[in-house]
């Protein structure tokens, strides 16, 4: 019982930090200009999260998967990146 007590305080604390990446994501994109590279790292963060709590469901014989209309941004597909590269140095 106590190691499922501890399977369950893992699985809340997993979740309780994609809560807190999802928010900084929404915090970075909702700048006047979004911070693209923060952005990315968060849902890196997001990612590695989610795969932890997948392997914590297993025992329970559960699995997550990432909302198909979720996809990670790049870089560079980015105004910004577009910006420093189309600009004359």
């Amino acid at each position: 019982m106590e190691l499922q007590n501890n399977q369950f305080i893992e699985i809340i604390t997993t979740l309780e930090m994609i809560d807190r990446a999802n928010k900084a994501i929404g915090f970075h994109k909702q700048l006047a200009t979004p911070d693209i590279l923060a952005i990315q790292q968060y849902e890196r963060l997001r990612t590695d999260y989610m795969q932890q709590l997948n392997k914590l469901l297993q025992n329970f014989q559960l699995e997550i998967r990432q909302p198909e209309t979720y996809v990670p941004q790049s870089f560079f597909q980015t105004e910004t990146f577009n910006m420093y590269t189309n600009s004359k140095i």
